[in-house]
């Protein structure tokens, strides 16, 4: 089979049940030429006890001309070149000329993620605001899809700002899609289509090739098509992911990038409002989730304590392996592209990686500032006690400027409807494991491999909170 990032291969990614398919339509030389202008290093992050009272960053000219070539129907589509936004919105809605109806908007917020978080159910609480306008998912940012198609599903948005015209101002509308906080490999594929478009033309010149190893090889040789794909250290063969790594170069390399999800965004917003909600889950307690919600987990490793043990080793064991060659941040955000071992592993460690909240959480307070990002946890947003989950519901209308919500009957219903907003998701964030599903030297490998990641949160939020000390090795 072809490598599976390109292939649909049934599996958890950002629907989380799909893979990337090629697109052809993109010239791989136009990002590269806009790569080689420009890079986005690792050493200008801000320290992470900064980025708990920063203000976002400006993106400089050589990140935005990078993003300009990555995403030209993007910014074709929205101000300054597709329009001109209204400033008596609080929403980001702009006017285009040649629309019938004159507008056309973005989202005011995000609700990015984690998976099996809650964040869906939370944002079916915040829509019963009168000010909000209900709409699902659409996972555009992690998925390789155009913006005027992202523009359309908020028609309808605009047809109701229309209808209320007393109130039209305030009116907002978001996106929770919860694919978008971690911006691994496969969630960022928009941003490296010269790698994605090099590895379908070299897989497919691959596949002319016999299945038989070479006259006089040794035994045990990988045959000719394996070897082109693969590549041939020994015979100076470059393999389809060293030619497309020299195309769409990792970002610690000269002509790579650190560009991801959160600077495209915050480019496309421009100098518009836009605030992000997160929901971050006690991490053992979320890969455990997703490892039980995805089938294909169970098959491979077997639905018990036995299975889950399997599947974290093999999980934390290649992404160390990684990290040790190329760094936590690099293998975070392009495990499966640094070498065919890595792409062979299941699922690219994928659930492994996306509970990795530090690391992905840092580019989003970078790009938004610590004022646009909200950080709330999942065992405190459905929290047992009605008084603790009601100041994280008022939290989040806060943050998104709905504070006039004074009314405790209000208040009230909107956290009343779990199971009436979102049934699937909320059981989904307060399902729970019991004891005999992780083994203790399952647990303990999991709180070593998050540690430093909590510690980083904790540090980047200024709450140890972050650390979830009131679980058994939090």
């Amino acid at each position: 089979g072809g490598p599976s990032q390109f292939v649909d291969d049934g599996g958890a990614s950002s629907t989380d049940d799909r893979r990337m398919i090629v697109d052809d339509a993109h010239d791989p030389a136009t990002t590269l030429e806009a790569s080689e202008r420009g890079k986005q290093t690792i050493g200008d992050r801000t320290p992470l006890g900064a980025l708990a009272r920063s203000r976002h960053r400006q993106l400089t000219d050589d990140e935005l001309a990078i993003l300009r070539d990555l995403e030209p129907e993007a910014f074709r589509a929205v101000p300054p070149a597709g329009g001109t936004w209204d400033q008596t919105s609080k929403n980001p809605c702009f006017f285009v000329q040649a629309k019938v109806d004159n507008r056309e908007c973005l989202p005011y917020y995000h609700v990015v993620g984690a998976w099996q978080a809650g964040g869906r159910a939370l944002n079916a609480k915040i829509s019963t605001h009168p000010d909000v306008f209900q709409s699902g998912e659409t996972h555009f940012w992690n998925e390789d899809r155009p913006m005027r198609a992202y523009l359309d599903r908020y028609d309808a948005f605009e047809r109701a700002a229309r209808a209320r015209q007393s109130h039209r101002s305030r009116l907002i509308v978001g996106d929770d899609s919860p694919g978008v906080l971690a911006n691994t490999w496969t969630e960022s594929q928009r941003l490296h289509r010269a790698f994605k478009d090099t590895v379908a033309t070299c897989w497919k010149a691959c596949q002319a090739l016999p299945e038989t190893v070479p006259h006089g090889a040794p035994a045990g040789s990988p045959t000719e098509r394996r070897r082109c794909v693969d590549g041939d250290a020994e015979n100076n063969i470059l393999g389809c992911g060293a030619k497309a790594a020299k195309a769409d170069p990792p970002r610690e390399n000269p002509g790579g990038h650190a560009l991801s999800v959160p600077h495209l965004m915050r480019a496309v917003y421009g100098d518009r409002d836009v605030k992000i909600i997160a929901v971050l889950r006690e991490p053992v307690a979320r890969l455990h989730a997703a490892y039980s919600h995805y089938e294909h987990y169970a098959k491979r490793f077997g639905d018990g304590a036995a299975g889950f043990d399997e599947f974290v080793n093999l999980f934390v064991d290649a992404f160390e392996e990684c990290a040790g060659e190329h760094g936590v941040e690099g293998c975070a955000h392009r495990f499966e592209a640094y070498h065919p071992k890595y792409e062979a592993v299941f699922y690219h460690a994928d659930q492994l990686i996306k509970t990795m909240y530090a690391t992905f959480l840092e580019g989003w307070l970078a790009m938004f500032g610590a004022e646009n990002v909200l950080a709330l946890r999942t065992e405190d947003v459905f929290h047992a006690d009605p008084a603790v989950r009601k100041t994280q519901l008022k939290k989040a209308l806060d943050h998104l400027g709905l504070a006039d919500v004074t009314d405790d009957a209000m208040l009230d219903a909107m956290d009343a409807c779990d199971e009436e907003c979102n049934a699937d998701d909320y059981a989904m964030a307060t399902k729970t494991f019991t004891v005999d599903q992780v083994r203790p030297s399952t647990r303990r490998k999991l709180d070593a491999f998050f540690k430093p990641q909590l510690a980083d949160l904790a540090a980047m939020l200024g709450d140890d909170k972050w650390r979830w000390p009131e679980y058994v090795g939090g």
